[in-house]
């Protein structure tokens, strides 16, 4: 499996989100532009914002027995947040991170052993839960100025575009030569 937070870095993630606010707000038609528009750009703000997953207490460990192989431990935390953002690299990371399955909604660890003890496991599931808090924790700070001004970037790109739907609208009724 795949190293969580081994994609992309966070700052390529921010200059995506932020050119596709811009082409959001270029497919609007002039429609868009009345009463309602000040929901309208809460509502994309609120889509356009990251959402750093939180994790939630462990679920009791499932443990398969595999005979002479030993037994494999999966261990599920649950998490509120986009699980899309553990693929994102934060500014600063440890080098090796844990490799967990991740689903919708949740990390599984999987830990086979040929021994009995829960200690060892214990021990690695401790500091792999450990080293994902404090990535995301990094990820809350890179992502926190990015938050903060997805309102703003929204607002602008929609006062850019109204503009340019006003010039050609401009353009239209200047080229208009009455009838005949």
């Amino acid at each position: 499996m795949k190293e969580l937070f081994s994609g992309r870095i966070v700052f390529d993630f921010i200059q995506a989100k932020q050119r596709e606010i811009a082409a959001c707000a270029d497919e609007e038609p002039m429609s868009v532009f009345g009463p309602a528009l000040a929901g309208h750009i809460q509502g994309l703000a609120d889509r356009f914002k990251a959402n750093v997953p939180k994790l939630k207490a462990a679920l009791k460990p499932e443990v398969t027995d595999e005979g002479a192989r030993g037994a494999t431990v999966r261990i599920t935390v649950p998490f509120v947040g986009d699980g899309a953002l553990f693929e994102m690299h934060p500014s600063q990371r440890t080098s090796h991170m844990p490799a967990p399955e991740v689903k919708a909604g949740a990390l599984v660890f999987t830990y086979p052993t040929r021994d009995k003890n829960p200690a060892p496991i214990r021990a690695e599931f401790d500091a792999a839960i450990k080293m994902v808090e404090e990535a995301l924790r990094q990820l809350e700070i890179d992502l926190h100025h990015y938050n903060g001004a997805v309102q703003a970037s929204v607002e602008s790109a929609f006062t850019k575009r109204e503009a340019q739907l006003r010039a050609t609208d401009e353009l239209a009724k200047g080229l208009d030569f009455g009838k005949k």
